[in-house]
């Protein structure tokens, strides 16, 4: 679907992009930013991502990643471009009006789209009417409240075979649509009926909150049906890659800074009720490394609370392994025999659980229970097995500082010396390591036609020569106020009246000369920002100027929002005198240079030149004093 420029525009314009990406990345305020440990790369110490409010726009002094509200939903979020518009306007209440330009996919998608929404919405209001009395009393008894019901979208899929499909079809959606979305199930007789039916309705939404399927669980008695029906694979759903309640969860984990993984449904909703709100399920699935990449974006640590009964323990065993391999710190919660979260929160309230959550335990003293409970510790083989297989989870943990902290640990628990764990750790490490070595081996190499076009690739980009280090001081701050908006560069333009051959670097040139293009934008850097034409090696370098200007120092925590402006006219008139100073210097050295070499006419005229050079320098250097 193509989206009108204008309500981009005003989509851009009225998003506040440190309250957006405020959600995603912990902010603090510094001077007229705000700064944080950047999301794109490993950023453990010094806070490298930096915030703009004022320009919209936000840049990296790390890695160097940056752009606008749009371009970091599309990065960090993995949106495409509409879906971080259409995101956005959701939020900001902003209408987008139907276009007819959309290609058949896409088309396809927004239909099944509308048509998961349409549902999750009928099946909500069903649940109010006599139909669903059933149903309302299966949430009731869990002490579902309305606004919970609301908020999670829970619902009454009628009895029927026919009666969302007629539902659906007085909103245009039609049958095929029907069937992209998973609602509608074609028969090998090609008889067609509605896939849910007399359940209990749990919507499923991704990361944006859009409705993508469902789960439906079985409130009667009927023989011979499953508990759960859950929606197939189709063109927006795919259970491996969501997890249940994240969108309504991602403001906890991140304030929580912790995520607790869960099983069902009924556990997510019942903690959520109770004011435990950093809690997401798996859904009967197996935990996936994609649902893992979901949670990292909000937290790397992850409290595991699966049921007791064997299916539960290999749920635990798979999250820890994913998790250690990923770089999360994982601890593990076991509840008392027979429960799960739901059913000791409805019992015995959420004290109990919390309680449980406060003493989760690491991986390796979990598995060492588990141990005891089978009875290994008795065993000599049986106990070497399992130190090896925990010594084998803690070689894939990606912070090798840790690894000599959690031997300890081994060492204590199974009364073993390091020196014995050394020597089985350092068997594992070489298993890993001849893994990796023949992952690198296998890779496909490119033939010499794509080396050839990565190259050429290369060497266009390289036209492009641009570099900030090579900026003077002076000319840097120039950018970076021409950077800010009309007002001033209408200022540096006019009344300073400063043009490229100011400049003294080729890159502070090739800079000016493209703000100049856009000299008329209310806001230049997103303007630039928005320009897909504009080399990212110069887009990255133009934004870090822009966001640079008021840049902290190390010490920024020192003086916070104390930080003031200073008055931009005589910063930029200092500035431009400085750079003829330098001009000014630079050319009485030639001359210098020239007069070793010139005879007696030539170098009168290099004198006279000097003379008035060493007017016009002492000129401006009394313009600095004053």
């Amino acid at each position: 679907m193509k989206i009108p420029q204008n309500i981009i525009d005003q989509i851009k314009y009225q998003a506040d992009i440190v309250d957006v990406i405020g959600e995603y990345v912990h902010l603090k305020k510094a001077g007229n930013r705000h700064v944080g440990l950047c999301p794109f790369h490993e950023d453990k110490k010094t806070p490298s991502f930096s915030v703009s409010g004022d320009i919209g726009v936000y840049h990296c002094f790390g890695c160097k990643k940056s752009g606008n509200v749009f371009s970091f939903l599309k990065d960090y979020l993995g949106l495409s471009f509409n879906e971080s518009v259409e995101y956005l306007a959701k939020r900001y209440n902003i209408i987008i009006p139907s276009v007819e330009e959309k290609s058949e996919s896409s088309s396809r998608t927004d239909l099944a789209f509308k048509a998961l929404k349409i549902s999750a919405e009928f099946f909500n209001k069903l649940l109010y009417t006599k139909e669903a009395d059933i149903a309302i009393k299966y949430f009731k008894k869990r002490d579902f409240s309305d606004n919970l019901i609301a908020q999670f979208l829970l619902g009454y899929s009628p009895d029927s075979y026919d009666k969302l499909n007629k539902y659906l079809s007085q909103y245009q959606i039609d049958e095929q649509s029907m069937i992209d979305s998973g609602l509608l199930v074609v028969r090998e007789d090609g008889k067609k009926y509605d896939r849910f039916r007399g359940r209990a309705m749990f919507a499923i939404k991704d990361i944006i909150g859009r409705v993508i399927g469902f789960g439906a669980r079985q409130i009667t008695d009927e023989p011979d049906q499953p508990k759960y029906i859950n929606s197939p694979q189709s063109l927006v759903y795919d259970k491996s890659k969501v997890l249940y309640g994240l969108y309504e969860a991602k403001n906890a984990i991140r304030n929580e800074k912790s995520a607790i993984l869960v099983e069902g449904y009924a556990d997510t909703l019942t903690l959520h009720q109770s004011d435990i709100r950093n809690v997401v399920a798996t859904s009967g699935t197996a935990f996936t490394q994609d649902q893992l990449n979901l949670l990292g974006r909000y937290t790397k640590s992850l409290f595991l609370v699966f049921d007791s009964d064997s299916a539960g323990k290999k749920a635990t065993d798979r999250g820890i392994e994913l998790a250690l391999e990923n770089g999360f710190e994982v601890k593990i919660a076991r509840l008392p025999a027979g429960e799960d979260p739901d059913s000791l929160v409805r019992n015995n309230g959420p004290e109990p659980f919390r309680y449980h959550i406060a003493n989760a335990v690491n991986f390796i003293d979990y598995m060492a229970n588990e141990i005891k409970k089978e009875g290994a510790m008795d065993n000599p083989s049986s106990k070497a097995d399992a130190v090896r297989s925990i010594v084998s989870l803690i070689s894939k943990i990606p912070d090798m500082l840790q690894h000599d902290f959690y031997l300890s640990r081994i060492a204590d628990i199974f009364d073993l010396s390091e020196n014995q764990l050394k020597l089985i750790y350092n068997e594992k490490q070489e298993l890993v390591n001849k893994a990796k070595k023949n992952i690198d081996s296998n890779k496909i190499q490119p033939d010499l036609k794509q080396l050839s076009e990565v190259q050429n690739e290369r060497i266009i980009n390289d036209e492009f020569v641009i570099d900030l280090e090579e900026i003077l001081p002076e000319e840097k701050l120039v950018l970076q106020y021409a950077l800010q908006g009309p007002k001033i560069f209408n200022y540096i333009l006019n009344d300073l009246n400063l043009k490229e051959s100011n400049f003294l670097s080729e890159t502070g040139k090739l800079i000016y000369s493209i703000i100049l293009e856009y000299s008329d934008s209310l806001n230049i850097t997103q303007e630039l920002t928005d320009d897909e034409t504009i080399n990212a090696k110069i887009l990255s370098s133009i934004t870090e100027l822009a966001i640079s200007i008021l840049k902290p120092s190390e010490n920024w925590e020192k003086f916070g929002s104390e930080l003031k402006d200073p008055d931009y006219k005589k910063v930029l008139k200092d500035a431009k005198t400085r750079l003829e100073l330098i001009y000014i210097d630079n050319e009485l050295a030639e001359i210098r240079n020239m007069m070793k070499i010139a005879d007696n006419d030539h170098q009168d005229r290099l004198l006279i030149r000097q003379s008035e050079l060493i007017r016009k320098k002492d000129s401006l250097l009394s313009q600095l004093v004053n």
